[in-house]
């Protein structure tokens, strides 16, 4: 896993900042860590790389989640922490063949999904999207095209621990 993080340094001053990156399992286990110093005026990067052994691949029938965290230190004082979820695939798209997912080739089975929930309107509640999600995943889909607006992020979030794909429609334009 390749991971390239962005800093930015408001004190006004240079910071030596040490970077502490921890990969999770869903159990909370720690599976691989990395750690390496950065000096930065105003913005900066820094680069990690971790290598998962036989990591458990994430899919629509395993929906297997890890949770990237980083940590960032001054003078060896906890500064902040930041938590990134997200799941080990491998995605090709073959000419002929179509879409293959960890090597194997997937079907979309799913359907379009506006961003509203009816009468609820269009801020619609954790509970009720989550339900609505879980709806679709029990009807035997495995996909949903989002329609003409994007969605809020806890609703990428759940589709990532349900198992549903994403074709995420920013807007409505097929012919531009």
């Amino acid at each position: 896993i390749h991971l390239k993080g962005e800093l930015k340094n408001e004190t006004g001053t240079k910071q030596k900042i040490e970077v502490v990156s921890t990969i999770l399992d869903a159990q909370n286990t720690v599976i691989v860590s990395a750690k390496n110093n950065v000096v930065i005026d105003t913005d900066g990067t820094f680069n990690q790389e971790f290598e998962v052994e036989n990591p458990r691949l994430w899919s629509p029938d395993s929906p297997t989640m890890y949770a990237l965290e980083t940590k960032l230190y001054v003078d060896g004082k906890l500064k902040d922490t930041y938590q990134t979820p997200f799941g080990i695939r491998s995605i090709e798209l073959k000419g002929g063949k179509g879409f293959f997912l960890n090597g194997k080739s997937i079907k979309f089975k799913g359907l379009s999904n506006h961003h509203d929930a009816g009468p609820v309107g269009s801020a619609v509640p954790d509970d009720v999207l989550y339900s609505r999600l879980k709806l679709v995943k029990e009807m035997g889909a495995n996909a949903l095209r989002t329609t003409h607006n994007p969605f809020s992020p806890e609703f990428y979030a759940m589709c990532d621990t349900l198992g549903i794909l994403v074709m995420d429609e920013a807007f409505d334009g097929w012919y531009t």
